[in-house]
């Protein structure tokens, strides 16, 4: 899947008032500095990620409100395979990373960019009222 394919998916997600954090990232397992949070219902994981993804997050969102608190976690094991939903809500504790002593953006907007240095972890997407936001190695750029 390429970072094109992923923007037209992310393009189609409505405006919303609630902020969005979806975590990329290549690898077995979760990638450093992210912990589950207890979701009851748990809302059913492993679904490729592609162009339903607004209306599996609706469905997700109807089935338990509280997944928008948190990283849905979108991961593969390998650069040739696509990206699957592993987790719907996720804290992330990353480092300050090459960030440390920059000015304070916000919570999320801070959390995606030091967690886009981390090992791993191919981009973080961050959708909030406002703005859409993609960050790559300690950058952030306009997802628009």
């Amino acid at each position: 899947m390429t970072e094109q394919s992923i923007r037209e998916i992310l393009g189609r997600l409505p405006h919303v008032d609630a902020t969005l954090i979806l975590c990329f990232f290549t690898g077995e397992r979760l990638p450093r500095f992210v912990a589950p949070m207890v979701l009851v219902p748990e809302p059913p994981v492993n679904r490729r990620f592609d162009v339903d993804f607004a209306s599996v997050r609706a469905s997700v969102l109807q089935l338990n409100p509280a997944v928008h608190d948190g990283a849905v976690m979108v991961g593969r094991a390998s650069e040739t395979e696509d990206y699957r939903i592993v987790g719907w809500s996720h804290r992330m504790f990353p480092p300050e990373g090459s960030r440390k002593g920059a000015a304070n953006k916000g919570t999320a907007y801070n959390s995606c960019l030091a967690m886009s240095e981390i090992e791993s972890v191919d981009a973080l997407y961050l959708q909030s009222r406002d703005r859409r936001l993609i960050f790559r190695y300690g950058k952030a750029l306009s997802a628009d």
